[in-house]
């Protein structure tokens, strides 16, 4: 019964679910948990260790929706083998082994991801500065030619030219359509 208790106030926080635990899946879980438990009340891995295999345990565990019933009934056939097993320490260093290397997996995957987030983070800023760089300029070019346009005075000639006299035409043939004719004067 303690045992149960123990597994149910693990597993309780873990109820943020998203797919169905396949009985394979319960019984890898059961396992190393029953591993982790046994090792560790055998004094054959560090608390320090412990504690970092708890926490992958329960980051893969609340990727999924379980059977507490299915998952304690394995739960306590594993314990039962293991606690015969743990005569040959090699069970717990080759789980040791197996805690160490996923946890190096998770530092590599966090170490990746941070490097892209900061990959994308140094893109945006570039992009944006580019666009603010050119958004300047744009401003600067059409505020100098708004104020150093020059004014230009028109030319008197020397002498007067008249336009010819133009008379035009326009009949509406429909549509917003115009039939023009121009004659001169």
């Amino acid at each position: 019964m303690k045992t149960k208790m123990m597994i149910l106030l693990i597993l309780l926080p873990l109820t943020a679910c998203t797919t169905m635990m396949t009985p394979q899946q319960h019984q890898a879980f059961a396992r190393d948990l029953a591993v982790l438990k046994s090792c560790d009340e055998a004094g054959l891995i560090s608390p320090e260790l412990v504690a970092q295999a708890m926490h992958l345990y329960r980051s893969r565990l609340q990727n999924y929706k379980y059977d507490e019933n299915i998952m304690n009934k394995y739960f306590e056939n594993y314990e039962k083998q293991i606690h015969q097993d743990l005569k040959n320490s090699n069970l717990c260093r080759s789980y040791s082994s197996y805690v160490h290397s996923e946890i190096l997996d998770r530092q590599q995957a966090l170490r990746n991801t941070q490097e892209f987030t900061q990959a994308l983070s140094n893109f945006a800023n570039t992009y944006a500065n580019s666009m603010y760089q050119q958004a300047q300029m744009y401003n600067n070019a059409t505020q100098s030619m708004m104020y150093q346009t020059p004014t230009i005075t028109p030319i008197q000639p020397a002498y007067s030219i008249q336009p010819p006299q133009i008379k035009t035409t326009c009949m509406n043939v429909g549509n917003g359509m115009y039939n023009c004719t121009s004659k001169p004067r």
